[in-house]
Formats: structure tokens, sequence, C-alpha cells
């Protein structure tokens, strides 16, 4: 029988149901160096909050990192994990590069660095030759997940490779008949937070490092050439009604969390819908869970966040985020792939479209 999650190697740290955040990358402003400790700090920051970890992808300028340093995040992600005593956490890492050759060795240095699972974009610089070849980008996917020593998610996001757009058609036929590939993660969704996705990424990552800057403390800056997002769009965006909506979302979620973790102490059971049920022995909180299906029918979407996280974490954790920062769970996108078809930026304020351009058309990560 083929194994949970991929058939070339036995995880020993399934992937679960919930949310899965991509993480940025943390420069420091002036050498525009690696910002390990903010990193570390902000790995641990997600995790506590039951929300799983995707490092070095479009959110975490990948393409801004030489193949060192996507290796240095990778690794000093899982020391920290780690050194937090999360050690079931699994890390997701992107390892796409410009060739089948770069892709597969990234894949390898990935795994031995610390990542249980790679995600890969295909190169967009040859979409002349590739958009249209469905045998040549089929002929990727398979000879890298057949070499790759973890198993192995499909990014589809047509706005970062170059227009390359993997209808859901090929995407089961590779599903099917890929046994080391493991999920997808689709530039489609709808909800509250898909709509908040949309709204900032209009801002590009700069409105991202912005949000978290003005929330957490922390976000810093983009990689030149990108530009940091100025304080009049920063202000613009925060007041939109889309970020206001995930933002009174997460608040509600905090309030549920914190009762939950006090009904636990105080020996309560507590459903969630969702086949797990919460009991607390002696203080001790206990969870019982639905056993999910092995094999290759394991095959998800990191857009389908409809089940709870049941990331492994202590009742004391802090209160939970839905994001790397509130507005960018990528894979927390609440809606359903369509055939053939990915969702395009949702409507915004005319104020926003003026300030950073206008996008229209855009396809953006949901």
């Amino acid at each position: 029988m083929p194994a949970i999650n991929g058939t070339n190697t036995t995880p020993t740290r399934p992937l679960r149901p919930g949310v899965w955040a991509p993480i940025p990358t943390f420069f420091l402003p002036n050498s525009q160096d690696l910002d390990i400790p903010t990193l570390k700090k902000h790995v641990i920051h997600i995790a506590h909050a039951n929300i799983g970890i995707l490092l070095c992808g479009s959110m975490g300028e990948a393409h801004h990192l030489s193949p060192e340093e996507r290796i240095l995040v990778i690794t000093s992600a899982r020391e920290a994990l780690d050194s937090a005593g999360l050690h079931s956490i699994p890390i997701i890492a992107g390892t796409g590069a410009g060739s089948t050759r770069e892709t597969i060795k990234l894949s390898k240095e990935a795994a031995q660095a610390g990542a249980d699972y790679s995600i890969v974009i295909p190169s967009g610089y040859f979409t002349g030759a590739l958009a249209s070849d469905r045998a040549a980008l089929k002929t990727f996917f398979k000879e890298v997940s057949e070499a790759s020593p973890i198993p192995v998610m499909i990014y589809n996001y047509p706005g970062a490779s170059g227009g390359i757009d993997m209808d859901s058609d090929l995407i089961e036929e590779m599903a099917m008949e890929l046994p080391n590939v493991c999920g997808v993660k689709l530039t489609c969704g709808n909800g509250i937070v898909a709509r908040a996705d949309r709204t900032v990424a209009v801002t590009g990552i700069a409105g991202t490092k912005w949000m978290m800057e003005k929330r957490y403390g922390y976000g810093g800056v983009c990689r030149r050439p990108l530009s940091p997002l100025s304080n009049q769009a920063g202000e613009t965006l925060l007041v939109h009604r889309h970020v206001t909506d995930i933002e009174r979302l997460e608040k509600e979620i905090e309030m549920q969390k914190g009762l939950e973790r006090k009904h636990l102490k105080n020996g309560v059971t507590i459903p969630n819908g969702n086949g797990v049920t919460k009991t607390a022995t002696n203080g001790v909180s206990v969870s019982s869970t639905t056993p999910s299906p092995s094999g290759n029918s394991a095959f998800s979407s990191t857009s389908n966040a409809s089940s709870s996280p049941e990331t492994p974490t202590t009742s004391d954790a802090p209160s939970p985020v839905l994001s790397s920062s509130p507005v960018t769970a990528t894979a927390a996108a609440l809606g359903k792939k369509t055939k053939g078809a990915h969702s395009r930026s949702g409507s915004l304020t005319s104020s926003i479209r003026s300030l950073v351009g206008s996008r229209k058309g855009k396809k953006t990560v949901v």
C-alpha cells in the first residue's frame, strides 16, 4: 500500500488538515542579508497558532534567494521549531527552479535541511514553449517527483510562472499517475480569507510586510527591486472592508480558542463538528481524531481549509492568528477548485487602485 502523502519515503511528520501559511523571508533593512532571528521568531509564533509552515514560496521571495539562502531558511526554521519543542510540525519548502535538474537538486538539499515536503512551481522563463505543452509540464513533475526524496506538491500560480496555468484535468492526471505527488496549491478560492488575500495581493509582498509591521512590530522590507509600500497606501489598505472583516474573524477565533482552553482545564467535553472531540483529564487536554485515509487518496489541496487545523500544540499556546499576517493565509482559501479556471483579483476600492497601480485581470495567490 502506498505511504501517506507520497511514496518515495514515509514522512515522519505527516501533513494535517488545516491552514498552511506562506512565510515571508525577512531581510535586514540596510544590507538586505537574511534576518534569521526574525524568521525564527515568526515561525514559532505561527506554529504555536496551529498554522502550518510553508517556506520559500512566492511570499517568501524564493526568486530573490540563492540556493544556499533557501537552504539556510529551511535549516533555521527547523532549528526554531525543534528548539521550541515543536518537533512534530512539518515544513513545506519551495524548491521550484529554472530547470528540472536544479529543481531536483534543490529538493534533495531541502530534504537534508529539514523540509518534509516540497512545493514546486514550473519555471516561467520559457513560458512560450511550456504554457501550451501539457506533455512537457507533466514530464517535468514526473521527473521531479520521482527523483525527490520527499513528497511533492504541485504549485499552480500563473502570476508567478509567466502565465503557465495548469487546468484541473492535467492536475488530476498527475495526481493519479505520479505517486510521490501529495497535493496541490491553487490560485482559487472565495470567502472572507480569500477576499482579504486578494485585496492585500494588489499591494504585493510589500503590503503583507507593511501589515505585519503594523500589527506585530516586525515585517521589514522586500529585497530590491521590490519597493516598500507607502504609508498612505498602507493606511488605505488597513481600513478596507476585506481587511477589517478578516481581523474581526480573527478576534472571534481568539475568543473561541480562549474559551475552549478554559473549558478543557475545567473538564468540559467540546465537540467541534469535524470528527474531533476534546476532553480533559486532570487538566490535561486529550484529542481523539477520526483517522484520515491512507495512500494516494490523501492527495489534497493546500487551498482547502474546510477542516480545523490539527497540528499538535499545547493547550497553553498563544491565541491563534490566521496567517503570517492577518491577511496572508494563502493556504487558507475557503473555496473550491473550478475546472480549467482560477479566480482573479476581486473588486477593490478605487483609492487602493490609484495608490498601488491598476492590476486589472491580475491573477493572485489565494
